[in-house]
């Protein structure tokens, strides 16, 4: 029991850190980050921090992959929502435009943390929990990949590897023009939301996932999800 409270504490004092880190990050930036000034926003010492983050960069690593939990954990949700195959890929599409719009920082991150200046001072824990937490991600796509494929709404014969990794693929473009600090890719940033979506469908048009956008409007799906399957707060998901 002792042991089990320990371990409680430990991980309560860790996303106490997790927490302010975040805060510090989205307000000043990776380089405005300053052990000490959250050392003392937690009301810990700065050897606490290091007790449960080997590294500066580890820390960031450990915000980052909260964030990739966080966009897990909704695309199980996305993942579950009750319509046909395409409906349900339809809901990670909105899972993940409604994750960039809340957590506009979190990507930019994301390619931080990949850069070798960093990427090298992490621990191994933390990024064997990196590669992990990544994974699950792209279960969920792949199940409803799956799904659809079983369902005949994809033709036989098209892998559905190939279509997550499309649809990772485009992501990861918008999210890297929104991203970019520089002032042409701002003004393209509401272009990029706004035709993220029209994109897939076109991409899944490709592919022959039906109901094509031709022959069926998924408008009120995807504001149904915006408006009222997305609606709890995402931490309780």
């Amino acid at each position: 029991m002792t042991t089990l409270r320990k371990q409680r504490e430990l991980q309560a004092r860790e996303d106490l850190i997790l927490d302010h880190a975040g805060e510090l990050l989205e307000a000043k930036g990776y380089l405005g980050l300053n052990l000490d000034e959250l050392a003392a926003r937690i009301e810990y010492a700065k050897g606490t921090i290091y007790l449960h983050f080997a590294s500066k960069e580890d820390l960031l690593l450990g915000v980052v992959i909260r964030a990739v939990k966080s966009r897990a954990r909704l695309f199980r949700h996305a993942a579950r929502f009750p319509g046909r195959s395409r409906e349900r890929c339809c809901a990670l599409g909105i899972a993940d435009l409604l994750l960039a719009e809340d957590q506009p920082h979190a990507f930019e991150l994301m390619q931080l943390v990949t850069t070798a200046s960093v990427w090298d001072k992490t621990s191994e824990h933390r990024r064997e929990l990196l590669q992990r937490s990544s994974m699950e991600i792209f279960e969920p796509a792949m199940k409803i990949a799956r799904d659809g494929l079983l369902a005949g709404d994809i033709p036989a014969g098209v892998p559905p590897e190939e279509i997550v990794m499309g649809l990772f693929t485009m992501s990861k473009g918008a999210m890297l023009v929104q991203s970019s600090p520089n002032a042409f890719a701002a003004r393209l940033a509401e272009l990029v939301r706004n035709s993220l979506q029209i994109n897939r469908h076109r991409f899944l048009d490709g592919v022959g996932w039906r109901p094509l956008s031709t022959e069926y409007d998924y408008s009120p799906v995807e504001e149904r999800l915006r408006r009222d399957y997305f609606a709890q707060p995402w931490d309780r998901l």
